[in-house]
Order: structure tokens, then C-alpha cells, then sequence
């Protein structure tokens, strides 16, 4: 019913990371919801869902999936910047009835990342549904997984 664009992506250190293609599995939960239309879904403390990242040499592709639901693009084929801990991404879209403002940092401390999110979705209303606005700040950790597990997770159920 309502397209996201979004935005992550990943950070990089070595000349061996970014040459190899990975794999992330990536459980997010709310940290600070500042204003969203369906409160009962966005929870601070809760974990409303997961992104599924594939950090290529230069670039990544995003996907997300709510608990329990299908997974949708986030991103696809984004340029990140690279920062001292890891990288960030930035996305955003504007028009009369739709906009998006997303922005992912991955920092890798030690040998997990982790990664801040801050999201915000605003749509018109139309005559069926009143007018969506959801901004809230995520977070979580990561878990390295396999190509095939990931082509997995990215497909609809």
C-alpha cells in the first residue's frame, strides 16, 4: 500500500572488505519515536523489523522487512560514504503526496557492526485513508550471513 524509499548502507576498512561481497542480516528496534499515525506499531524498546544489506565494493542494496512481513526495496545499488568507523547513507524524496528521508550509519567498532537509523515517511491523504506520517529513530546489530540465506530473506513470502 505504501512505497518506502529508503536508505543504508556499508562501511568498509580494508582493501580485502571492499573487494569481497557481504552480507548482513540486520534487526532493528525503535530507540526514539518523535511522531507516527499507527502508534501501536512503533514501539520504543520493541523490535519492528529487519534489514537485510549486501555491501558491495562502492555500493549496497537494502531491503526491509516488519516482523513478519514481506521483505521490499529499500535501496538498490546506493553509493555510500565512507567514514573513520564504517559508512553512512543518505536517501530522500519529495513530491505533493509523498516523502522520504532516510540516513543509516554503520560503524564497526570492533568485529560487528552496528547501525543507527533515522527514518521519516510522510503520504497525503487520499479518500480511502487519512494522511501517514511515521519518524522515529532505529537501531540495532548485525548478523553476517550467507548469500544464499539472504537471497532467501530478500524474497516475498
Amino acid at each position: 500500500m505504501k512505497k518506502i524509499f529508503l536508505i543504508i548502507f556499508f562501511l568498509l576498512f580494508s582493501s580485502n572488505l571492499s573487494a569481497k561481497t557481504t552480507y548482513l542480516n540486520c534487526e532493528e528496534v525503535i530507540k526514539e519515536v518523535r511522531e507516527v499515525t499507527y502508534e501501536s506499531l512503533y514501539v520504543e524498546g520493541e523490535v519492528i523489523g529487519s534489514i537485510f544489506v549486501k555491501i558491495k565494493k562502492k555500493t549496497v542494496d537494502i531491503f526491509y522487512a516488519y516482523s513478519g512481513g514481506e521483505s521490499f526495496e529499500l535501496l538498490i545499488n546506493k553509493k555510500f560514504k565512507k567514514t573513520k568507523l564504517g559508512f553512512t547513507v543518505k536517501a530522500q524524496y519529495k513530491d505533493s503526496e509523498f516523502r522520504t528521508k532516510e540516513f543509516l550509519k554503520f560503524i564497526k567498532p570492533v568485529d560487528e557492526y552496528v547501525y543507527y537509523r533515522s527514518s521519516y515517511f510522510w503520504t497525503a491523504g487520499t479518500s480511502t485513508d487519512g494522511e501517514n506520517i511515521t519518524d522515529y529513530d532505529g537501531a540495532g546489530r548485525r548478523e553476517t550471513i550467507e548469500k544464499t540465506e539472504y537471497l532467501k530473506l530478500i524474497k516475498n513470502k
